[in-house]
């Protein structure tokens, strides 16, 4: 029993630290030292999405409310990313009434919904979830992760507002989630909110720093173990560089993006991917 405790900090330290390889490699290897959803979760940072996608599958039928919670939150993100918007909704939609979960579960599956509203450009309903997620970490006592999703919150209310051009607003959000993130010492959502800040960057007219947030932040997470999230920063930046002009360094990036995207059956990844390497064709008359 003290080897399993040793074993679970051990891997909680790794993801703490944004060492997702580690944590993945040290909780296959402890069978039982971490619950079945950080494992799900750790699958699929390992850009292994068939498998975390069948041991989420496995998790939505729990009879545990909070524990489906999270496993559907979870599987509904993964859906997205593998360009299924529809399938998302449905699981999310399966969910019914959350209130027996608990506010940090609720706080998950709120912001799933926010992603898919985002997907589906419906930036109102985005910003309703996002503040519905505010409010249940806030609805809790001040602890680890309900601070930590409050920082996420924060970066991704930033990132709606960056979007709608209200960019005083999100920095304002971007501040309090740095601020956050660094009190937290949690490399994921530093992470999280530095992605975020590349992007108001952009919209701010400052490519320049954009693509050098972005940059570092894909070598950071690939060097961690954070394929997919390598994967996402790599094709914002394949997509910042057009506008930079750059269009054979975004050629590279988008094209080695789209490969392993499509070997990891990430649809949206993939036709992100496929988008960007049109529009170079386009701008060199490629028909």
């Amino acid at each position: 029993e003290r080897l399993r405790a040793l074993a679970a900090l051990r891997i909680e330290i790794a993801v703490r630290g944004g060492r997702f390889t580690e944590a993945f490699e040290r909780a296959t290897a402890s069978p039982g030292a971490v619950s079945p959803l950080l494992h799900a979760e750790l699958t699929l940072a390992s850009s292994d999405v068939a498998g975390a996608r069948r041991a989420l599958q496995g998790l939505i039928g729990s009879p545990d409310a909070s524990e489906r919670a999270r496993a559907v939150a979870m599987l509904a993100e993964l859906e997205l990313l593998a360009g299924k918007p529809e399938t998302a909704i449905a699981h999310l939609g399966s969910l019914g009434d959350i209130a027996q979960a608990e506010p940090l579960a609720r706080a998950r599956v709120h912001l799933a919904a926010a992603r898919c509203d985002e997907y589906a450009g419906r930036v109102a309903a985005m910003r309703s979830a996002l503040a519905r997620a505010h409010g249940a970490c806030k609805s809790v006592p001040v602890c680890l992760e309900a601070s930590e999703l409050s920082a996420i919150v924060d970066a991704r209310r930033a990132v709606g507002l960056a979007r709608e051009g209200r960019l005083v607003e999100a920095a304002t959000a971007l501040d309090a989630a740095d601020a956050a993130a660094r009190d937290l010492d949690a490399v994921a959502v530093a992470d999280e909110v530095l992605a975020a800040r590349a992007l108001v960057s952009r919209r701010r007219g400052d490519s320049t720093a954009s693509a050098a947030l972005l940059g570092d932040l894909v070598r950071a997470r690939r060097e961690r173990g954070d394929e997919l999230g390598a994967l996402r920063a790599e094709l914002d930046l394949a997509e910042l560089e057009i506008l930079r002009g750059q269009p054979a360094l975004a050629a590279e990036l988008a094209s080695a993006a789209l490969a392993s995207s499509v070997r990891r059956e990430l649809g949206h990844l993939a036709a992100r991917g496929s988008a960007v390497v049109a529009a170079i064709d386009l701008m060199e008359l490629r028909l």
